[in-house]
This record gives C-alpha cells, sequence and structure tokens, in this order.
C-alpha cells in the first residue's frame, strides 16, 4: 500500500432505501436509516477513501467501529457520508467518520481499517473454514 496522507477522505451520497432501513433490520414500521446501514455507510466511505492507495492484491477490512446515530433521516431522503483519515498507527487507519442529510447530522464516530493481502487472506479464511 502506498501509505495514504492523513486528511485523505472517501464521501458518498446515498438515497435511502428500504434495504438501509430499520423496519428491514426487524423494527417493523419504523421506515427510517437503520444504525445498522449508517454503520454501513460509513465503512463504504472508509473504502472508497483507501482505493487509490491499494496496491494490486491488496483491500482493506474493518477491525473497529463506533457509531452515533444523532437523528433520522426518512426513506427517499438523500445522505451525505464522508470519512477522514486522522492517524496511521501500527499498520492501522484510523478515520473520522460524518454523516448528514438536508435537515443536517445524522451520525458521527470513528472508524479503523487494516490493509491486507487477498491471497493470505483467503488463506486464513480456508484455514478456518476446514477447523470448523
Amino acid at each position: 500500500m502506498r501509505e495514504p496522507q492523513v486528511g485523505t477522505e472517501g464521501i458518498l451520497q446515498r438515497i435511502v432505501t428500504e434495504e438501509l432501513s430499520a423496519d428491514r433490520w426487524g423494527n417493523r414500521g419504523v421506515h427510517v436509516l437503520s444504525t445498522p446501514g449508517l454503520a454501513a455507510l460509513f465503512e463504504q466511505a472508509s473504502i472508497e477513501g483507501l482505493l487509490d492507495f491499494l496496491e494490486p492484491g491488496e483491500f482493506s477490512v474493518g477491525t473497529e467501529l463506533h457509531v452515533r446515530h444523532l437523528a433520522p433521516t426518512p426513506v427517499g431522503m438523500e445522505v451525505e457520508v464522508s470519512s477522514r483519515l486522522v492517524a496511521v498507527r501500527d499498520g492501522l487507519l484510523e478515520f473520522e467518520v460524518e454523516a448528514r442529510d438536508e435537515a443536517g447530522p445524522v451520525g458521527k464516530g470513528s472508524h479503523v481499517r487494516a490493509v491486507l493481502d487477498r491471497a493470505r487472506f483467503d488463506r486464513g479464511v480456508e484455514r478456518r473454514r476446514i477447523r470448523g
């Protein structure tokens, strides 16, 4: 991996769909962005921010995620999610993440990712499968 600079950002915009809704996660009748959906968007924004730095055969995985869900975003409304790299320590990439919709802040938190070699990772997955 080419080491990204602190301040590197990943930004994405998504329309909140039923697939991202609390209703889909079992909170029947609640048609707003779910906390698991928000967490997934935080991960996706962080992944996007790293794409230009990965070498062939590399990918990143999440290792830690802290989410504060501050306000509801209704299904059909757009949410903008940003991830900003704040530190690189011991091979881990630390991000601050935020989400907003047209009414204001939706969520914030922190996220940590590690960059891995795909072939080595796949071998580790296979070893776990054999043991299981």
